[in-house]
């Protein structure tokens, strides 16, 4: 395991491989980590090894950062870049990789994630580990090559959401992901209801967000390592909405949790199926449930 961990970012040794191990080491990887990036840095890397080593160097960099360490600003443009310029990866990497376009925006979002260097450090492992582990396990070659100009790649099938009013229940430290995933709805073609989005100044909170869980289709109960312990007015939400719920006649989707990254669900919201959002088919299976929503109400 490497001891030497106070050499600064920028005198890195060169190549991506290398720079990838060094830091690596500076951050404390495991063993099978530094076996795994060892025989990368050692071998000729095809398109998708290479496209496995940005991601994973992305992730470390923003390790990181999350522990307070402070990284140069154009080697995060330049990774980011290199990970988005693959519309296959682009599409599978967490959301915040997508809106978080320069280092301080990531520090402003993954300061709300947790509060202790540990928790962040999970959190990054947890929520990277689908795009790396589909790319160790990928069919060959993932196209368009690391460092192509990136193509357009035909998207899975997914049918279009339906004109149906979507309530985003959610906790703060969600809010970048939530703020995606209404972009998505929205321009998918449904009508997702979000606070800051649909909240009128003056309006008292409590009576607007009541009566918009009334007047939705669907609610979306969004859950994360951060928010599924969360105290605070997402659980008044969570529970006036299972009021709801059981006022709705048998079998009708109405609520929906929906996980931004890995965790656990909630034993009250247990009962229903979840979706995972964070894998490769979450969005289309969501898309899926909300057409079934609109097929049994009629709004098709």
């Amino acid at each position: 395991m490497c001891r030497e961990r106070t050499t600064s970012f920028a005198t890195q040794p060169e190549g991506t491989s290398a720079k990838l191990l060094f830091l690596a080491c500076r951050l404390g990887a495991s063993a099978a980590e530094a076996a795994t990036l060892q025989s990368l840095a050692m071998s000729g890397l095809d398109a998708r090894q290479k496209l496995h080593d940005a991601v994973e160097m992305l992730k470390l960099t923003m390790i990181s950062r999350a522990q307070g360490e402070q990284i140069d600003d154009a080697e995060y443009a330049r990774l980011r870049a290199a990970v988005l310029s693959n519309p296959e990866i682009s599409r599978r990497v967490p959301g915040f990789v997508r809106t978080c376009s320069n280092a301080r925006l990531f520090w402003a979002y993954i300061r709300e994630q947790s509060p202790s260097y540990q928790g962040r450090r999970e959190y990054l492992r947890d929520v990277f580990a689908p795009v790396l582990a589909y790319l160790e396990s990928a069919p060959e070659p993932v196209n368009p090559p690391y460092g192509a100009p990136a193509q357009a790649l035909e998207s899975p099938q997914r049918p279009p959401a339906p004109d149906l009013q979507v309530f985003l229940c959610h906790a703060s430290p969600d809010k970048a992901a939530v703020r995606e995933l209404y972009a998505r709805l929205r321009s998918d073609g449904a009508r997702p209801w979000l606070d800051e989005e649909d909240l009128l100044p003056g309006q008292e909170w409590e009576p607007a967000i009541r009566r918009a869980i009334r007047q939705s289709d669907v609610v979306l109960v969004c859950l994360s390592t951060q928010s599924v312990g969360k105290a605070g007015y997402i659980q008044r939400e969570i529970r006036f909405a299972l009021d709801v719920a059981d006022e709705q006649p048998e079998g009708t989707i109405f609520l929906i949790p929906v996980l931004l990254a890995p965790c656990e669900v909630p034993d009250r919201l247990a009962r229903w199926q979840w979706v995972r959002l964070f894998e490769q088919d979450g969005y289309v299976k969501l898309l899926r449930a909300l057409e079934s929503r609109a097929n049994n109400s009629g709004r098709r």
